[in-house]
């Protein structure tokens, strides 16, 4: 596998590169969510193992991205690691939180709740 240095680096430099791109096709789609999802296990296992350098604009990027366009959290797989990290930034609290929301009315069916567990397996209540 890569050098988890080199891996983000190219991400930075993808979205450096493509962010006007990015900012008007992107957002709500599979695609962004593959993106945010990459960035954020790259920098959670900064986080975890060392640190290394990050572009401060290729965040802003992201961040900009989930705060300004629609996106559903519900409807995407997302790593663990991402999921952490993305909850550790301030700057996208209310987004998340919306997102919270979100899932927990769609996880409300009739008079039942439904819980989903990491795995897969689902237990209504």
């Amino acid at each position: 596998l890569a050098d988890d240095k080199l891996v983000l680096a190219s991400l930075e430099q993808y979205i450096l590169v493509n962010r006007t791109r990015l900012t008007r096709a992107i957002s709500d789609s599979p695609a962004m969510m593959n993106l945010v999802n990459l960035y954020s296990l790259c920098r959670s296992l900064q986080n975890e193992r060392y640190q290394i350098s990050y572009s401060l604009e290729a965040e802003r990027i992201i961040f900009h991205l989930l705060n300004e366009y629609e996106w559903d959290l519900g409807s995407f797989d997302i790593h663990l690691e991402s999921l952490k990290w993305l909850f550790q930034q301030e700057c996208i609290s209310k987004s998340l939180t919306y997102q919270i929301q979100n899932i927990s009315r769609n996880n409300f069916i009739g008079n039942e709740v439904h819980n989903v567990y990491g795995d897969g397996r689902q237990r209504s209540l």
